[in-house]
């Protein structure tokens, strides 16, 4: 049977779950991730009330599988448009069952319909499974990036 997922917008009654998914993410990528009031206040709040970036959760009918968020900006110094996806977390029980590669596709066409000229993302260092799942879609390695943070831990 094949799956199926849909993108389901995340309502504002749904903050405090959308919350809870997002540190858990976070705390995945870094056991050391505290979130701070600033961080819950955009997860919760500023992030929930606009349509871009847009906030999905991953899903079915009956079953909320993770989430994603993705939008578009224009490009730094050309007339273009690039999409970006800043985050997919699909929950460790529906790993390894293509929900990612449906969502992954699905964010796309969104993407595509925004008429964007390419689509980006960026990887955390040593999440070799996320490399290789983008890698897997078609995504190529083109930069490296660097941060030198100012205050606190950046």
């Amino acid at each position: 049977m094949k799956r199926h997922v849909k993108l389901i917008p995340v309502q504002p009654e749904q903050a405090e779950a959308f919350v809870r998914m997002a540190q858990r993410y976070f705390c995945e990528l870094n056991p050391q991730f505290r979130p701070t009031s600033a961080w819950r206040e955009a997860f919760s709040g500023r992030l929930l009330l606009g349509n871009n970036p847009v906030v999905r959760w991953i899903g079915d009918d009956t079953t909320v599988m993770g989430f994603v968020i993705f939008g578009h900006q224009p490009h730094p110094y050309l007339p273009k448009r690039v999409g970006v996806v800043y985050e997919l977390y699909v929950v460790p029980e529906h790993r390894h069952s293509g929900v990612a590669s449906l969502a992954a596709a699905e964010v796309i066409e969104a993407l595509r319909n925004c008429s964007v000229d390419r689509v980006q993302l960026e990887v955390m260092e040593g999440n070799q499974g996320a490399a290789i799942f983008w890698r897997k879609i078609g995504f190529a390695k083109v930069a490296e990036r660097y941060v030198l943070p100012l205050r606190g831990r950046g």
